[in-house]
């Protein structure tokens, strides 16, 4: 996603991607400050708007991150001195343990860092609500005390003859067992009800709205709820949109063209909506996936690799740099590099979540319990 250009670190980058590598003239440039000997990168091509909101200040990039429990390095990886994540490199953990920020932990007790941002801006008295555009399995937007709600299309029709079932339900439901799994699943009953019933009361389209895939859809209906938001008395509000099909082990460079446009498409009309709604200054979005990949090929993609490269965007931020700092070398061998150019991450997940969060309210007390890994990197 972002490529050194006009320094050392070029040359070391078209080394090790080999047939991946992109030229100068499939990206676009930006500057920034605080890189060391890189002054100048590059973003993929297909990433046309972002490069405009990345020139008016909107968006910034966010290098060299991933799950981490503790500071590690090569050599502490393999000795065993510092903490590991629970099984690095697997799909399903690791796109939990980016979801909870507990990647030591196995499932979803802890909830997720998103709900745990919502849980501590309810305690400070702010009216917020939580939502998921894709399904109740994901836990990014759960708390304890703040349960997401589903954004789905599905959701918007509500239920056929809900009123004159309303009381039966809520009986049938409201009814406390011995077993706890009885009581959870009562409890998410409830709950989707309800955040259908919500979504069913919303009024209105999004006129011209472009919708030309599955994540501008979802795009679409985080938008149209955020406009509800007077209306609902909403406050803060948390969105988990989730977008699929990075884990190309072929064909990688047209692939993540195709995707990166498609993602460059469905963010010009959310932002284009969010203006026009005047909301535009209110928003923070940031992209996280459960693990970056190789730096090296296997012959037309990579394979599972470790830390990363995202963006984040939104109308307040002071944005137009590069976040965090760069690997000073993309070399083989280097003192991150746990082979096949898998780097680890020389910064967590909290690094871009604690702004966001400091910026919606939450104290610094509070951080410790909304991210309990924190504290190892301060």
């Amino acid at each position: 996603m972002i490529v050194p250009q006009s320094c050392d670190l070029y040359d070391e980058y078209v080394q090790v991607r080999t047939d991946l590598a992109l030229t100068p003239s499939e990206v676009e440039e930006i500057s920034t400050e605080g890189q060391g000997n890189c002054s100048k990168f590059g973003i993929h091509k297909s990433f046309g708007f972002l490069h405009t909101l990345y020139e008016d200040g909107h968006a910034a990039f966010v290098s060299n991150v991933g799950s981490l429990l503790e500071p590690m390095t090569r050599s502490t990886y393999r000795n065993g001195e510092a903490k590991r994540c629970f099984n690095l490199g697997s799909h399903s953990d690791q796109s939990i343990a980016a979801q909870t920020l507990r990647c030591q932990d196995r499932g979803t007790a802890a909830r997720g860092f998103g709900g745990r941002m919502g849980d501590a801006l309810f305690e400070n008295s702010f009216a917020t609500f939580s939502w998921s555009t894709f399904s109740r399995m994901d836990v990014w937007a759960e708390g304890m005390l703040i349960k997401k709600r589903i954004a789905q299309a599905s959701a918007e029709s509500g239920f056929v003859e809900y009123e004159a079932w309303r009381e039966v339900i809520a009986n049938i439901s409201g009814q406390r067992h011995e077993n706890v799994y009885a009581n959870a699943f009562a409890s998410a009953f409830m709950s989707s009800i309800d955040s259908i019933e919500s979504l069913s009361h919303l009024e209105g389209e999004l006129p011209g709205y472009p919708i030309d895939s599955r994540l501008a859809k979802s795009f679409y209906h985080v938008a149209k709820i955020m406009k509800s938001r007077d209306n609902r008395g909403a406050e803060r509000e948390f969105f988990y949109v989730r977008d699929r099909g990075y884990d190309m082990h072929g064909k990688m460079k047209s692939g993540l063209a195709s995707s990166f446009r498609t993602v460059n498409s469905a963010l010009e009309g959310f932002v284009a909506e969010l203006k026009a709604q005047e909301n535009w200054e209110n928003v923070v979005l940031m992209t996280e996936s459960e693990f970056g990949r190789t730096l090296n090929s296997n012959g037309g993609g990579s394979d599972h690799g470790y830390a990363g490269n995202h963006f984040i965007i939104g109308g307040a931020l002071n944005g137009g740099r590069i976040f965090n700092k760069y690997p000073e070398t993309l070399a083989a061998g280097s003192s991150h590099d746990l082979g096949r150019g898998r780097l680890v991450p020389e910064f967590p997940w909290e690094s871009m979540a604690v702004p966001i969060a400091t910026w919606m309210g939450a104290s610094s007390e509070q951080l410790t319990t909304v991210f309990p890994n924190f504290e190892k990197f301060t």
